[in-house]
């Protein structure tokens, strides 16, 4: 269990640094500040999931499920931030 359990928070965790990263590289490129805000909000989202398992501080015992599920959520919440500037490159 521990390990998947921190498995699933390392991609977590580097698929928001790699958000993070996207995000910075979008402002460089001039993104719309519209666009840059919405990723943002995502990359937010996707922060606070990671933190909210990380805080729970048990490596994934008291509920691995959940803490699995919850860190999945978070990964999605990269991805469409990613998404969005994305698409935001394409316009």
């Amino acid at each position: 269990i521990q390990a998947r359990h921190q498995k699933l928070v390392e991609v977590a965790l580097d698929s928001v640094i790699d958000l993070v990263n996207d995000i910075n590289a979008a402002k460089k490129k001039g993104i719309s500040a519209e666009k840059l805000k919405e990723a943002q909000q995502w990359q937010r989202k996707a922060t606070f999931y990671v933190d909210y398992v990380e805080a729970e501080n048990s490596s994934g015992f008291h509920a691995s499920q959940e803490a699995a599920r919850i860190l999945g959520e978070s990964i999605n919440y990269t991805r469409k931030g990613q998404n969005v500037l994305h698409q935001a490159a394409q316009d």
